[in-house]
């Protein structure tokens, strides 16, 4: 017996969420094929995605950014709670196709970022999500610069643009396709300059693995 995660009551299979919960978690909302981003239509890509098709192929998520699985992710990125990040790897990794990249790759924090927090989400998801899926995972393949460009106060043609020199890598990727993770995808700039790099080092198919989405009226796209 184990016990769910958001309603505390006790369920018979292992699980991050009783069965009422995961269907409350579910959103059926069409999503773009691209960029994750939830769609008033039936259309399968977004009009940004459209006229600007992002670096990577596909991107994957668990759930809307919005309670109670923001609050599981704030306490887990900002509050330093594990427990939280193991429930969060695994609503995703029960949430993922069958079909699997050949390496999983954390986005990573800034030298300045990760001191200061103490540890990267992305890094810890992917450990998690290895464990789970058999799927190695690098954590130096991609680096990132130490900028301390305030992601959150730009709009989206800025952030964009502050973002194309934020990433690199020292060496050529020798498989064909990656799951890139990450906790949460806002306005997809960060993931456009990351897969931007990998695509560039040899990458041939990058999918963003990510535990949420922002819905639209948050979203800067």
């Amino acid at each position: 017996m184990s016990t769910c995660s958001l309603c505390l009551t006790q369920i018979s299979h292992h699980a991050a969420f009783c069965h009422r919960c995961s269907d409350s978690l579910r959103n059926t909302t069409p999503r773009c094929h691209s960029c994750g981003i939830e769609l008033a239509t039936s259309n399968t890509h977004c009009g940004e995605c459209l006229s600007h098709p992002p670096e990577f192929d596909r991107t994957l998520v668990a759930a809307r950014y919005a309670p109670p699985i923001d609050q599981l992710i704030h306490q887990f990125k900002y509050n330093g709670d594990l427990s939280k990040g193991r429930i969060l790897a695994e609503w995703l990794n029960s949430t993922l196709p069958q079909s699997k990249p050949d390496l999983l790759i954390p986005m990573p924090l800034s030298p300045a970022r990760l001191q200061e927090r103490g540890f990267n989400q992305s890094a810890e998801l992917a450990r998690l999500l290895s464990q789970r899926c058999q799927i190695p995972v690098s954590y130096d393949l991609l680096k990132r610069h130490n900028s301390e460009t305030q992601q959150i106060h730009l709009k989206r043609k800025e952030r964009l643009s502050a973002m194309r020199k934020v990433f690199y890598t020292d060496q050529q990727i020798k498989v064909r396709s990656v799951g890139l993770i990450d906790d949460v995808v806002t306005t997809t700039a960060t993931a456009r300059a990351a897969a931007g790099v990998l695509k560039k080092a040899g990458v041939k198919e990058v999918i963003i693995w990510a535990v949420a989405r922002t819905p639209r009226p948050n979203d800067k796209d």
